[in-house]
């Protein structure tokens, strides 16, 4: 990160400076003053607007014919310490930000204005490198997806390469590495060719890892934002790099814009071998995806500095307890209609919040949903049934010949639930139901393939199903969702609001309700301990390098924290 950012403040502003293209970028504390207030301020700089008030600042400057010069200077005293999460979390406020740049007045403006070899390196130096981010992402997926739909066809590698089609050759370039030559440009100006060169080759791994992460970081952002149409400002801090960050941290940050698609690809990929092996076809390794996808998922706790025993135990159980505690709901209900809070007020999770839950976690997410319009919804709707109808239409109906023990487990499970209910929500029957999914299908002798096609059959009918029940829902309660704002001037209105809140609870009740019976909650905590096994196995294979001699604080950090002798007790640094 610290590369990067000297790499992007000296050598790349010098150059666009001399080119006459450099725009204004930094901290508006470092604007003048006058000059701002006399070119219109900073008005845009606003979290409700958009965020990315420097970038806004030199499209300002583009538009009134002035220019913004560099000049190298040293700021005493500005030091910063960056963790690898925080780093992650920078590169996602900016991506969300950039899409506020891609609909403004200005970009607009400026596009027009300009003739068409600027309008090129323009695009290509703003929103084209976030949106070019972002189609690699979703090429991505879409790469295993062509493949998996290949093998239905009946088309092996070697039908493929007939074609003299590049599909039927491994992807050779990562992203990641071209981020780097920056980099290795400024060292070869500070130090020399050689030195340039000997300090920049031990950072090629770290360099792949960190930006293939970061890169992730900004395809997710983007896409977030265009869909919800919100760039809140992230508060990304100053943690001490030192210092040990937690798996709960990791999870809270990175399990949907990084996690959960590492998963479906791994899934995916699975999904091509067994239709491959059934085919009888040779499979393409995909090394390069299935590598970048691993990144996506170790990342986190390769870069955590100091792991230690303690800290590994520390970590397991506190994740552990969150991935199973269960809130009780009544309690919750109950509260919020006599403090007249909204379900979301009530839910606990706070990353530091011991009491916080991935069941609340992800109900939160669930009820994000109420913002959406009608007419979203109803396009959110449409796009899941085609889904679910394009994939009964290609897959071959000998797959889905044994759908009755997916519906006999269904149905197994949706009583389970029922009792789970009932008995104020034991940990026992959800461990149960988790266990049930995972044991049975193993006990019969439904081929492996068959059973992954019918658990994604029935996923995506169960998001169809529950997208229409919460549209009705919606239909006929018809929740106000602005009823915190409603006046208290007389009883009346009193009775009104508390009529208004009752009905908004209904549909939360609605909503947790399918969250819980339609398998939303099963699967999140299928993800959740897959990724705590990940990170148990990566995590103990760092604490045994640190405890030979410290290697992994020394490679990551510095050579003063490395042990002086092997097995020798490292306790963590405490800032």
């Amino acid at each position: 990160m610290a590369s990067a950012e000297w790499s992007f403040g000296t050598i790349c502003q010098r150059f666009l400076s001399v080119l006459g293209a450099r725009m204004h970028y930094g901290h508006p504390d470092f604007l003048d003053g006058f000059w701002a207030s006399n070119r219109g301020s900073l008005s845009k700089a606003s979290p409700t607007i958009n965020l990315s008030e420097d970038i806004f600042a030199g499209f300002n400057v583009r538009m009134r014919g002035e220019a913004s010069k560099h000049v190298d200077t040293l700021a005493w005293e500005k030091g910063r310490e960056s963790s690898f999460n925080a780093a992650a979390l920078f590169y996602t406020k900016v991506s969300k930000g950039n899409v506020g740049v891609m609909r403004s007045r200005d970009l607009k403006i400026l596009t027009q204005n300009m003739n068409v070899v600027d309008n090129f390196s323009f695009y290509f130096a703003s929103v084209g490198f976030y949106f070019n981010n972002l189609l690699i992402d979703i090429s991505a997926t879409v790469y295993v997806f062509l493949f998996i739909l290949l093998a239905l066809c009946s088309k092996s590698l070697t039908d493929v390469a007939s074609l003299d089609s590049m599909l039927a050759t491994e992807w050779t370039l990562s992203m990641g590495t071209i981020a780097m030559f920056p980099r290795f440009m400024e060292l070869t100006l500070e130090y020399g060719p050689l030195e340039g060169l000997l300090r920049f080759l031990p950072s090629i791994p770290g360099c792949m890892t960190m930006f293939t992460f970061i890169n992730k970081s900004i395809a997710s952002g983007l896409q977030e934002t265009m869909v919800t149409g919100e760039a809140s400002y992230i508060a990304t801090g100053r943690p001490n790099a030192n210092t040990h960050y937690s798996w709960k941290e990791c999870y809270f940050i990175h399990c949907a814009s990084h996690y959960y698609p590492a998963l479906k690809v791994f899934i995916s990929y699975y999904a091509y071998v067994l239709v491959s092996q059934a085919m009888g076809f040779s499979t393409l390794p995909m090394m390069v995806l299935l590598a970048t996808s691993s990144m996506w998922l170790i990342a986190p706790v390769l870069f955590c500095p100091q792991p230690t025993l303690s800290s590994l135990s520390g970590d397991l159980n506190e994740f552990w307890q969150f991935a199973i505690a269960v809130p009780v709901w009544t309690d919750r209900f109950t509260v919020g209609l006599e403090q007249m809070k909204s379900t979301e007020e009530l839910l606990r999770t706070g990353l530091r919040d011991p009491r916080s839950s991935l069941y609340e976690f992800w109900l939160l997410r669930a009820l994000d949903h109420k913002r959406f319009s009608c007419f979203q919804r109803a396009c959110f709707l449409l796009c899941e049934t085609c889904c679910l109808v394009f994939l009964l239409a290609v897959m071959y109906s000998s797959l889905i010949d044994n759908y009755f023990l997916v519906v006999l487990l269904y149905g197994i499970h949706f009583v389970l639930m029922e009792v789970w209910r009932l008995l104020n929500r034991p940990t026992v029957i959800t461990l149960l139901t988790t266990l049930m999914w995972l044991i049975v299908p193993v006990l019969t002798d439904v081929p492996m393939l068959d059973m992954l096609v019918l658990l994604t059959i029935a996923i995506l009918a169960l998001r169809v199903f529950r997208s229409l029940a919460l549209l009705t829902a919606w239909l006929l309660l018809r929740p106000n969702l602005d009823w915190k704002q409603m006046p208290e001037r007389s009883e009346t209105e009193r009775s009104a609001k508390q009529a208004a809140a009752r009905t908004m609870h209904r549909y939360d009740m609605v909503v947790e309700y399918l969250y819980v019976n339609m398998m939303g909650h099963q699967l999140h905590l299928y993800a959740a301990v897959a990724i705590l096994l990940i990170n148990l196995v990566v995590q103990s294979i760092l604490v045994l390098l640190d405890a030979s001699y410290g290697l992994h604080s020394w490679a990551l950090l510095n050579s003063r924290l490395r042990s002086r002798t092997c097995c020798q007790r490292r306790r963590g640094f405490e800032p």
